[in-house]
């Protein structure tokens, strides 16, 4: 038998709300780690707490996992220039658009178009 829903949403109660965000930081941390070594891949976990729970409107330093700056920034680089590159296309073992047909190329236009119309039909409004 599992356990029951988790309501969600603001704990009203300032204590029980600290309580909840440090078991739930914790257990983050810890499935970070577990996935980290378990699957052997870099992990980052970047955690910015309330404000108000760091005891008044100062801004508060976030908490990093791994430990090490040097390591988190390295991961944290890496994720942003992923962004940053060109994205290939593949092309079906073909060099360029240029070694289509005419053909060909209306129907990889044709089926990209319905991929597009797929994607916008099933995400949420």
């Amino acid at each position: 038998m599992g356990r029951g829903k988790t309501p969600h949403g603001l704990v009203p109660n300032a204590r029980a709300r600290r309580i909840a965000y440090e078991k739930r930081k914790k257990g983050l941390m810890k499935k970070a780690r577990e996935f980290s070594v378990l699957c052997g891949v870099d992990t980052c976990v970047v955690v910015f707490p309330e404000a108000a729970a760091a005891g008044g409107d100062r801004p508060t330093a976030p908490e990093v996992w791994p430990p090490d700056s040097g390591e988190a920034r390295r991961i944290i680089e890496r994720y942003r220039s992923a962004g940053r590159k060109e994205k290939k296309l593949d092309l079906g073992g073909k060099g360029a658009l240029e070694d289509f047909s005419k053909s060909q190329l209306r129907s990889l236009l044709s089926i990209l178009g319905d991929r597009v119309d797929l994607a916008k039909r099933s995400s949420p409004r």
